[in-house]
């Protein structure tokens, strides 16, 4: 046994607050499968790499992480299934793990007709939304009898002086900012639990994104930041707000390698004075300012920043921004190997925003919310004004956030940046936040100082309607 990792010691801590499932991944594999050679080629991937043979241990001495042999790490195939059995295994594959005891791995194989899947459940301590493409990879490998490198994922610390430094920037950059970003909360009737609604980013609106990255640096994601800072404020009457994002640690050694190596850095926005041609410049500053000191670990960062805790609610914000790209499919042995996309949403913020991004260039905006939070047609307006920022971000002229508009003529306009006096209201309204009634959709891309931020995700898919917006006291 060793010590636990820093982002080991994150999840395990996230698990006895609650917890979140374990990550589900169906691969599809089409063509001549032999389940045999396919059972087997999952536990040679899982001898290559260490993180699927891991347990933690709470002990006196602290979180201790084990390394099992393959054999141990739960596999098991069912050579002539159905539709029924694949359904009884996925939901078995997404029980959670207990800790102390094995591997926080179990594979199931299972043949439905001329159809093989193979589920890999792992927990979010020891996999990461890239080594979902690493394990794609070696599972093909290994089945096509190639010998896989045998991985290593434990990391270096880092040395005292550049610690001091990292220390020295986040409270720094903290210093008296909001201490809890969050959209205003509007009561739901819908059933407990996590949903999501994803939009696509119309091929015109992808091409300009595309086109001020490649002019001023700051890619899509950073306006998409940018886009749901505006959103946020807007809703919210706030001119400063804090996002979350989760960086890459990767290094070029890690490529393939599974494990967790990702850490949670929350993204300053100061959007007083702004308009939609600044804002995404200020959000590539602040978000490639965070990633050169993303390799502090979050929960030092909250204690060096002295971040105060509330018992059900994250440090400093609720909303959380990532980028995730769907891996390609892998064709090799006369098999096709393909992940499908999950179908349950099980976040660990209240409100998380994803650019997705497809193999073919595409791009869609997901908002992942918390049903009790916010009901599922309030979460498909934010989508649709998301959508509708990142329009007028690669607009011209440039417009004031105090001055944007993300509804249709005649709308009641929430409390923009910087309007913090008086609530812009329509007469015989009441001031207060408040919440989508019915909705829009508009189009409206890129990259400088690229660096990768990435998390998991979930898609479900919302048809975008071209109807007018309104909103409504709540």
């Amino acid at each position: 046994m060793g010590p636990a990792t820093a982002e080991q010691t994150r999840f395990f801590l996230l698990d006895q607050q609650g917890g979140r499932p374990p990550l589900v991944h169906h691969i599809r594999i089409d063509g001549p499968v032999d389940p045999a050679r396919l059972t087997a080629a999952a536990r040679a991937v899982a001898e290559a790499q260490p993180a699927l043979r891991t347990s933690l241990h709470p002990t006196a001495d602290g979180l201790l992480r084990r390394l099992h042999a393959a054999s141990e790490v739960d596999i098991t195939a069912d050579p002539a299934g159905d539709d029924v059995l694949l359904a009884r295994r996925l939901r078995e594959a997404g029980a959670p793990f207990v800790h102390g005891q094995g591997p926080l791995c179990r594979i199931r194989v299972v043949v439905t007709g001329e159809r093989v899947h193979c589920l890999v459940a792992v927990h979010h301590a020891v996999f990461d939304e890239e080594s979902a493409a690493v394990l794609l990879r070696l599972l093909a490998d290994a089945y096509g009898n190639i010998a896989l490198r045998q991985a290593d994922d434990r990391r270096p610390a880092p040395e005292a002086g550049r610690v001091a430094a990292l220390e020295a920037f986040w409270s720094r950059e903290l210093e008296r900012c909001p201490a809890n970003t969050a959209l205003p909360r509007i009561e739901s009737a819908e059933p407990q639990g996590h949903a999501t609604v994803t939009l696509p980013v119309p091929a015109e609106l992808t091409a300009a994104l595309h086109r001020r990255a490649r002019q001023s640096g700051a890619t899509a994601f950073a306006q998409l930041l940018a886009a749901t800072a505006v959103v946020t404020a807007w809703y919210s009457g706030l001119d400063e707000v804090v996002l979350a994002t989760v960086a890459t640690t990767r290094s070029k050694d890690d490529q393939d390698v599974i494990g967790c190596f990702q850490n949670t850095l929350p993204i300053r926005l100061r959007l007083a004075g702004a308009d939609t041609a600044s804002v995404p410049d200020l959000a590539a500053d602040a978000l490639f300012d965070a990633l050169d000191h993303g390799d502090l670990p979050v929960e030092d960062i909250l204690r060096v920043c002295r971040v105060e805790r509330s018992p059900g609610r994250k440090p400093l914000t609720q909303i959380i921004c990532t980028q995730t790209t769907a891996p390609a499919p892998v064709t090799a042995h006369g098999l096709r190997w393909q992940l499908v996309p999950p179908s349950v949403a099980a976040g660990e913020y209240p409100l998380a925003v994803s650019l997705h991004r497809a193999p073919d260039g595409g791009m869609g905006v997901g908002v992942e919310y918390d049903r009790s939070e916010l009901p599922a047609r309030a979460a498909e307006l934010f989508a649709e004004h998301l959508v509708r920022a990142l329009a007028a971000c690669v607009a011209e002229p440039p417009v004031p956030l105090t001055g944007l508009r993300l509804t249709g003529t005649g709308d009641v306009r929430p409390r923009t940046p910087g309007d913090r006096t008086t609530p812009v209201r329509e007469p015989g309204t009441r001031p207060g936040p408040r919440c989508p009634d019915s909705s829009p959709s508009t189009p409206a891309e890129p990259p400088g100082r690229q660096r990768s931020c990435a998390a998991p995700n979930s898609s479900a898919t919302a048809n975008s309607t071209a109807e007018r917006g309104s909103w409504r006291p709540l």
